[in-house]
């Protein structure tokens, strides 16, 4: 089981891990926010990587890098 105990920038979903499942909610949001006046909330603000209060494209490919450096680590 994931330590949900310390999350980090990234994880969205919070289940402890930060992978392409993260990304693919930020992308889901961000397609989402771009049609309605929806705001993100809870785990959902973690994906806001380079904090300029949007969820988009950059974030996600942010999360997708440090999955990936987090796989060969």
């Amino acid at each position: 089981m994931a330590d949900t105990s310390v999350i980090q920038q990234g994880d969205v979903n919070c289940d402890g891990h930060i992978n392409a499942v993260d990304a693919s909610i930020v992308l889901s949001n961000y397609a989402e926010h771009q049609t309605s006046d929806a705001k993100f909330n809870g785990c959902n603000s973690l994906g806001d990587i380079n904090e300029d209060g949007e969820l988009n494209a950059i974030d996600a490919s942010e999360i997708l890098s440090t999955y990936a450096h987090n796989s060969v680590s």
